[in-house]
Formats: C-alpha cells, sequence, structure tokens
C-alpha cells in the first residue's frame, strides 16, 4: 500500500525521468546538427559560449567573449562606442526568441546562475 508522500515521489521521480529524457534527445539534437549554444546573463553582463559556438565563431577555448568583441567579429564596420548598444539590442532579442521557443520548462545549455 502507498501512502501520500510516496505517490508524490513516484510522481517527481518520473517527472524528473521525462525531464532527463528530453534533455537527452536536446544533447543529440545539438550534438548532430553542428550548432553551437549561448547564453547571455544580463542581470551580470557575462556571456557563456558551448564548445561548438566557440568553434563556429573560431575562438580560442579560453578566449573571453565580450559584447564587443562578438559585435566586431560580426559587424566589422559598428564603431566600439556604439557596438555596446547594437550588441545588447541584438541579444536581447536573440534571447528572447530562444527563450520563447524553448518555452517555460528550461533551456538547454544555460548554466545555473
Amino acid at each position: 500500500m502507498l501512502g501520500l508522500g510516496d505517490a508524490g515521489r513516484d510522481g517527481c521521480e518520473a517527472g524528473r525521468a521525462r525531464a532527463a529524457g528530453k534533455r537527452g534527445r536536446l544533447q543529440q539534437a545539438v550534438r548532430v546538427s553542428g550548432i553551437g549554444i549561448f547564453d547571455h546573463d544580463q542581470r551580470t553582463d557575462t556571456i557563456y559560449w558551448s564548445p561548438d559556438q566557440r568553434r563556429i565563431y573560431g575562438w580560442d577555448e579560453d578566449e573571453p567573449v565580450t559584447l564587443q568583441k562578438f559585435i566586431a567579429c560580426v559587424h566589422p564596420e559598428i564603431s566600439s562606442g556604439s557596438a555596446r548598444k547594437s550588441g545588447a539590442r541584438m541579444l536581447r532579442k536573440a534571447t528572447a526568441c530562444s527563450m520563447s521557443s524553448i518555452g517555460s520548462s528550461g533551456a538547454m545549455g544555460r548554466r545555473a546562475g
């Protein structure tokens, strides 16, 4: 006979198993598609790039990713003064798009922070 606490644990375990399965499928899709993953924490203004993202842009593993360097890489004609404003606007749009397509369940490749 199951108590109420047992039923709750079973439900949580099933939910964790489903989430793990989804993460595994997403990791496999990212791996076989050759896409990179990025995360921009707007509170701390830190940017994370996955190893594949770094490979795509030709950046070393230990090279710090900054907004100004990224903008200079993508749009070298933009002056450094306007790069921060343009880059912040681009990252907000990209982050909003990626978050809306992932949904409220969380983003794969995002680091806890």
